[in-house]
């Protein structure tokens, strides 16, 4: 395989007119010099168009697996990034929780406070009531939203219980 095809006939037409020589040559056509000539050129342009596309397909490999090296070392860094964010708020929200006496403000005065999140999460504690809070799937499974709904409602589920999560305000 080149790198440089010699000539640049399009592979469909290299291969039809390909096929044309042959069938003049099957069809008994006088087999000389000229017929000969011919269908070197042909073969020659069809290796050419195929080399081509070799190469094309060989490069776009090439392509796509630098691509995908340079997606996977951009999730890589992303979560990265992720964690050490998480971490920074984290630590901050410590520091604000422990210390409830000391104004924390940046340069503008924007004041960093940790709040309750308005909506909590729910924690499941023990074995689920496959009676009351199941939805069918393809298995049974629990029907976390209306655990959750019944919870906020009020009702008493001694597996699951409603947990208040805090956020840092302040930080963007």
């Amino acid at each position: 395989m080149t790198n440089k095809p010699t000539t640049t006939k399009p592979f469909a037409l290299a291969a039809i007119d390909f096929s044309e020589i042959c069938n003049r040559i099957d069809n008994a056509e006088k087999f000389d010099d000229l017929i000969k000539m011919e269908f070197d050129k042909a073969m020659e342009s069809v290796i050419d168009a195929v080399d081509r596309r070799k190469y094309l397909v060989s490069e776009v490999d090439q392509k796509i697996a630098a691509a995908k090296e340079f997606r996977d070392k951009a999730v890589k860094a992303i979560k990265t990034f992720e964690r050490i964010r998480d971490r920074v708020i984290e630590n901050t929200k410590q520091v604000v929780e422990s210390h409830p006496d000391i104004p924390f403000k940046d340069s503008l005065g924007k004041k960093l406070s940790v709040i309750k999140n308005p909506t909590p999460s729910l924690k499941i504690t023990g074995e689920w009531d496959q009676k009351k809070f199941a939805k069918i799937i393809r298995k049974i499974e629990l029907d976390k939203p209306a655990l959750k709904e019944a919870l906020l409602a009020g009702e008493e589920v001694d597996y699951a219980e409603l947990e208040y999560g805090k956020q840092l305000r302040g930080m963007k």
